[in-house]
């Protein structure tokens, strides 16, 4: 408690160059010291009836006096591994303490107010956004020409040369007829 109390004075005493201003505190405790005398007279009780009914099993005769026996001695150690855990975790409850503190410093408008929202990592995020909108656009050029140009100029290149064959078909002179050789 002497920690607690001392570093609780340490933060109000801080005043970060006249920056440090607590905004809201909060302190919350729980005494657990009642669940666990509780907790530790219920696990008393339970042990004792462990016992008691380990003395019963002993002197048991039938089969079905037993297994009753057995049914509810297991029941009892069930809840006496699920009551030891919630002690175990209350002892760690009483053993650590957390501290939490948050701190907020006031912004200074002399600087807010001189770069007009500016801020080199915006400009550096909007240089590579262009950037890789340039890259985007060059690659779907890229696609559309290999996919759309390709095939498109071979058709019109075989459209060509096959009006080109055409033509010079139709320029060649008809032959004279040969006169029979007889």
């Amino acid at each position: 408690m002497a920690k607690w109390d001392a570093t609780l004075a340490s933060i109000h005493g801080a005043n970060g160059g006249g920056t440090l201003k607590i905004l809201n505190e909060q302190i919350q405790t729980q005494d657990v010291t009642a669940s666990a005398i509780d907790q530790d007279a219920r696990l008393t009780n339970l042990r004792a009836t462990e016992q008691a009914l380990l003395g019963i099993m002993t002197k048991a005769t039938t089969i079905a006096d037993t297994l009753a026996v057995q049914t509810q001695l297991t029941t009892v150690q069930g809840q006496i591994e699920e009551l030891q855990a919630q002690r175990n975790q209350l002892g760690d409850q009483a053993a650590f303490s957390t501290l939490t503190v948050q701190f907020e410093a006031t912004p200074r408008t002399e600087t807010t107010s001189a770069t007009n929202g500016w801020s080199i990592n915006g400009t550096i995020d909007d240089a590579t956004a262009t950037l890789v909108k340039v890259g985007q656009a060059l690659a779907s050029l890229g696609v559309w020409l290999v996919i759309v140009g390709l095939p498109v100029g071979f058709g019109l290149v075989v459209l060509l040369l096959v009006y080109r064959f055409y033509r010079r078909i139709r320029r060649r002179p008809a032959e004279p007829p040969r006169a029979p050789l007889w």
